[in-house]
């Protein structure tokens, strides 16, 4: 594995990205994952989002092959507040390789350009992306949600 590169993502990504994103590997703690045509929708609004907001996930290439997205974008929460959203999805095939690291770094260093809370969101079951969520300095914010999925909210001190 080359050193791995981060750029926002990019329409040339899809297929790629569309290919790891319904993997079910990388969907192992995710009740109903979306099929292409689902997750065609979710990636065209990463587009949109470095227009309206001159940031997006970014997408993580091996040699100029995308291996993984993640970073920050806007979201809003259940009451209609913005907020910045940790994420991160990695090629099965390149997990454990400090891809998800480098893409939740990146993504704490354009959250700290803006005041908007930085919360990341994973399923109790999935210790992995716990982990990773707690290495980056984030700390449970219990009795808050942002969706109604049972997902355990994580949010940034600042």
């Amino acid at each position: 594995m080359a050193e791995v590169e981060l750029r926002f993502v990019e329409a040339q990504d899809f297929e790629d990205v569309c290919r790891f994103h319904i993997d079910p590997r990388t969907n192992i703690f995710h009740p109903s994952p979306p099929n292409g045509s689902q997750f065609s929708v979710v990636f065209d609004g990463w587009l949109h989002d470095k227009v309206r907001f001159g940031y997006c996930y970014f997408t993580a290439l091996d040699g100029g092959k995308p291996v993984g997205v993640g970073g920050i974008t806007q979201k809003l929460d259940l009451a209609g507040n913005p907020y910045n959203n940790l994420y991160f999805r990695i090629d099965a095939d390149f997990h454990g390789k400090g891809i998800a690291t480098k893409l939740g770094r990146a993504g704490l260093a354009l959250a700290e350009q803006d005041d908007l809370p930085l919360i990341a969101m994973a399923a109790p079951e999935n210790a992995p992306s716990v982990h990773m969520i707690k290495k980056l300095s984030l700390i449970p914010l219990d009795g808050h949600r942002l969706q109604d999925d049972g997902s355990l909210v994580f949010h940034l001190l600042k």
